[in-house]
C-alpha cells in the first residue's frame, strides 16, 4: 500500500498534541444496532445507508472521514474574512457549499486551486458556493497580507477567510481524530449536512488518483445541485 506524505500536525502558533501518521481505513457501518448500545436513530441509519450507496457509485472515495457523512456541518467560528465575507453556514442554508481548507506554501493546494476555480465558475449560477478557509502552520502565514497575496496568486475569486487558530478546522476535521492531511475539502448539501469530502491532498482533471477524485467531487456536486431546495426555518 502506498502511504501518502503527511502534511498534518505542524501548528507553531498554538502548540498542540503530537501525533504520528498512521493509515486509517474508515468503514461505513450500516448495522442497525450499535454494539453494546441502543438501536441507531432512523436519520443515522439513513445517512449510513446513503453514504454506502454514494461510495459504491463513484470512481474514487476517501479513506478517512466517511463517518462524517450525513452529520450536520459545524458552524464557522473565529474566521477573519479577507474577501467575499462575512459568511455563515446558516445564511447559506439551501445552497450547496464546497469548503476547502488550504494554506500557503502547500503544493497540494496549489495544484488543486485550478479545480476549485473551475467548479466555482461552472456551478455558481446553479447554487454552488465555494469557500476557502486558510489555516496557517507558521506565525508568518497568520498575516492577512500574506494570505491575501496567496489567494490572489491562486486566482481565488470566491470567498476566503482565515482560520488562524484552527477553530473551525478542528470542528470539522482535526479536533479529535488523527488525520493524514489538513488540506481537506467538504461538500455540504442544501440541508446543511456533510455529504461528501476529499480527505486531503490534491484533485484535478487528469489521470490517476487526483483525476478520479476530481470526477467524484464533480459528480457529487452535480447530484447535490439537483436535489430540491430546502426551506429555511422561519424567524
Amino acid at each position: 500500500m502506498t502511504v501518502r506524505p503527511s502534511q498534518a500536525w505542524r501548528r507553531p502558533p498554538k502548540p498542540r498534541r503530537v501525533t504520528q501518521r498512521r493509515p486509517i481505513l474508515a468503514l461505513v457501518v450500516t448495522l442497525l444496532v450499535i454494539p453494546g448500545g441502543a438501536p441507531r436513530s432512523e436519520p443515522a441509519t439513513r445517512a449510513a445507508a446513503e453514504a454506502s450507496r454514494t461510495l459504491d457509485s463513484l470512481p474514487w472515495h476517501p479513506t478517512e472521514g466517511t463517518e462524517l457523512f450525513g452529520k450536520p456541518a459545524p458552524p464557522w467560528e473565529d474566521i477573519e474574512w479577507i474577501q467575499g465575507g462575512p459568511l455563515s453556514l446558516q445564511a447559506l442554508r439551501g445552497k450547496v457549499v464546497l469548503l476547502r481548507f488550504w494554506l500557503t506554501g502547500c503544493a497540494y493546494c496549489t495544484r488543486t486551486a485550478p479545480a476549485l476555480n473551475a467548479l466555482w465558475r461552472k456551478y455558481r449560477d446553479r447554487g454552488l458556493v465555494v469557500v476557502g478557509l486558510h489555516h496557517p502552520k507558521s506565525r508568518h502565514t497568520r498575516s492577512e497580507k500574506i494570505v491575501r497575496e496567496a489567494a490572489r496568486e491562486l486566482a481565488f475569486r470566491f470567498p476566503v477567510g482565515m482560520d488562524n487558530d484552527w477553530t473551525t478546522l478542528d470542528r470539522y476535521w482535526t479536533g479529535e481524530a488523527r488525520r493524514s492531511f489538513t488540506s481537506v475539502t467538504f461538500l455540504i448539501g442544501r440541508d446543511g449536512r456533510i455529504r461528501f469530502l476529499h480527505d486531503g491532498g490534491e484533485f484535478f482533471p487528469g489521470e490517476g488518483e487526483p483525476g478520479r477524485a476530481y470526477v467524484a467531487m464533480e459528480t457529487m456536486t452535480e447530484r447535490l445541485l439537483r436535489e430540491p431546495p430546502v426551506l429555511k426555518p422561519s424567524a
